[in-house]
């Protein structure tokens, strides 16, 4: 019988909304399984707040966040340059 990897080392994932509810959610089991998972949000405060819990409950290190205001037309895609010079 074959296994599932299910680890997510060395696998950058942004999560948009990731400040709460789903997103809180799919963030924290992204770090639990060790990806490096980048907070998205608008809120700075928010965001910092979250990065530093999934730090605390998963003991990861590889989280942080980006403030980004997606909701202007064409707006998601200046979100791509921080991501690429900070976690690539």
């Amino acid at each position: 019988m074959s296994t599932i990897d299910d680890s997510m080392e060395g696998r950058i994932c942004m999560v948009t909304g990731g400040t709460g509810g789903l997103g809180l959610v799919t963030a924290r089991a992204l770090a639990q399984m060790g990806a490096t998972v980048v907070v998205h949000g608008r809120s700075q405060q928010k965001a910092e707040n979250v990065v530093n819990l999934i730090k605390e409950e998963t003991g990861s290190t590889e989280t942080g966040f980006l403030q980004h205001d997606d909701s202007g037309p064409g707006r998601i895609r200046t979100c791509d340059q921080p991501v690429m010079s900070r976690w690539l």
